[in-house]
């Protein structure tokens, strides 16, 4: 075998790797620890989905859904729990954009 192909197979197997494992490798490169203090809270509705937003004092907007690779499945509990004017300590991870509409998820 050449040196062209196994480097193009090391390439190639590369790109599959960093395919499957984008999302976790998304989640650690983001995570961080946040102090909140949620101002409100609501569900948005979309397509028969619902999107859970948190609202802060500090004008950062959070969303809290589930996710399996944080083993985390009980957004709905959380949701239900946080009250307003509460300062919570969260981890969250993600990036804020306007331009797609997405939030640091809690």
């Amino acid at each position: 075998m050449t040196t062209k192909i196994k480097i193009i197979i090391g390439l190639v197997l590369l790109a599959v790797v960093l395919f499957l494992f984008k999302k976790p490798i998304y989640i650690l490169a983001t995570k961080d620890t946040v102090e909140i203090t949620v101002s409100k809270t609501e569900v948005k509705k979309k397509d028969g989905d619902d999107k859970y937003l948190v609202f802060t004092k500090n004008g950062e907007t959070f969303e809290n859904t589930d996710s399996y690779w944080c083993w985390k499945i009980n957004s709905s509990d959380l949701h239900g729990a946080l009250q307003e004017d509460s300062t919570y300590s969260v981890n969250v991870y993600g990036i804020r954009s306007n331009l797609f509409s997405t939030y640091r998820n809690i």
